[in-house]
């Protein structure tokens, strides 16, 4: 009499504490869902249809097999007892451990089989339960918090995918990752949310629409920065070719503007379009060379069939200059070496081949000349043409009257307001 009111009692108490843990089905449990694949011995979260985490698990053995269904889960206790041998919830001996989920399988509403922790976390991974899902404890206590009431469970043995699982039972899952929509590009997350704004996939950084989610392309403007994501969306760093012109964007793929020294060299970009700058570039009202890798050049260059110096902070300089102890002369528009004769200022000087003002006597195609200590010409000192008033041979003045324009080489800078050397040298006279 004894045992069975000992049994009455522990039926009626089972009811009460699983029925004291029954809720009506949340509206939120249609975005949850389990899949339970007995084989393999996973189990599987979903929100959304979208894979948010998963777990190893434990199911049954052949003689008591997991029952392959889709059910639901109806109950959520906390510590349950053990009620086949009295071991109270909580208790360290508990095979449910500290969570149980109750699966409505074959009417029994949760009281037979469910998803709950152990108390041998050896077993988990393997086919070893009366047919209920064990699960490791601190995951088991995790997953509880997730999901809600109603919760959609999947459970099949079989050696495929969750896809097959869920498509057996006609459910759809959606897969994280890319996939397009109306021609537009976008990446889901695996816990089911649209990727927005900087997002970091696969060691490359994209970003999306704050709004909408839609991944950008090509040139963007973002938070007052500029960026280049190609054609498949990638931020670019470093230098990059797009279309003719050559770009640097830094670590961070800020798009780089004005002055900038890179890998030791001073380089300048376009203020607002970000082009390298090569070849003849005007900034800030002063000339500048940078050679076609963008390097800004400094001391004496040669363009084309002429000679220019550059200041060590890289200016081109013009007028009269003394180099290394010599005195030369250059175009105060182009900037161009003069060589052999020419008339400055009203008076005639003799720059050599190499452009070096001369003074003192001077025997010049087979003529003696004399200059002063500034270069000056002073005048014949040895006649030997019966022409007296005759010109000198070569002087820019009779040959080379013509204005400076044959320093065509243009600057490439971008449309940004920078005069371009196409000012004229002063007549030689």
């Amino acid at each position: 009499m004894k045992n069975i009111f000992k049994k009455t009692f522990i039926v009626l108490l089972s009811a009460i504490i699983i029925f004291a843990g029954t809720a009506p089905v949340s509206n939120a449990a249609s975005k949850h869902m389990i899949i339970v694949n007995t084989k393999k011995n996973t189990l599987n979260y979903y929100v959304n249809y979208t894979l948010v985490k998963k777990f190893r698990c434990a199911t049954g053995k052949a003689s008591t097999p997991t029952p392959q269904r889709k059910t639901t889960i109806v109950n959520k206790i906390k510590n349950r007892p053990f009620y086949k041998t009295g071991i109270p919830g909580g208790d360290p001996r508990n095979p449910l451990g500290k969570r149980w989920m109750g699966l409505n399988i074959d009417g029994t509403q949760g009281s037979t089989y469910g998803i709950h922790g152990n108390n041998n976390e050896k077993s988990i991974g393997k086919n070893v339960s009366h047919g209920c899902i064990r699960m490791h404890n601190s995951e088991v206590e995790w997953l509880f918090d997730q999901v809600p009431l109603g919760t959609v469970v999947l459970i099949k043995n079989t050696s495929n995918s969750d896809n097959y699982i869920a498509n057996y039972y006609n459910v759809k899952l959606l897969q994280s990752g890319w996939f397009t929509e109306n021609k537009k590009t976008y990446y889901r997350k695996s816990n089911g949310q649209l990727a927005k704004g900087w997002t970091k996939i696969d060691g490359k950084n994209y970003y999306f629409g704050k709004s909408k989610g839609q991944l950008y392309t090509g040139w963007a403007t973002i938070g007052g920065n500029k960026y280049y994501l190609g054609t498949d969306g990638a931020m670019r760093t470093g230098w990059q070719t797009i279309g003719e012109n050559k770009y640097y964007f830094n670590s961070k793929g800020v798009m780089t503007k004005g002055w900038a020294t890179i890998d030791g060299n001073k380089c300048y970009f376009g203020k607002v379009s970000g082009k390298l700058a090569t070849g003849w570039t005007t900034i800030s009202g002063k000339k500048y060379y940078f050679d076609t890798d963008g390097v800004k050049q400094t001391g004496w260059i040669t363009v084309g069939s002429n000679k220019y110096y550059l200041g060590t902070d890289g200016v081109r300089r013009t007028g009269w200059r003394t180099i290394d102890g010599n005195r030369y002369y250059f175009g105060k528009s182009s900037g161009k070496l003069y060589t052999g004769w020419a008339t400055i200022g009203g008076k005639k000087y003799y720059l050599g081949t190499d452009g070096v003002m001369v003074t003192g006597k001077q025997t010049i195609n087979g003529v003696v000349y004399e200059f002063g200590k500034d270069g000056v010409l002073k005048g014949k000192v040895e006649e030997q043409d019966k022409e007296t008033n005759k010109q000198p041979e070569n002087d820019q003045t009779t040959k080379d009257n013509k204005s400076d324009n044959e320093d065509n080489t243009k600057s490439n800078l971008e449309n940004n307001n920078v005069e371009q050397d196409t000012q004229v040298l002063e007549n030689v006279k």
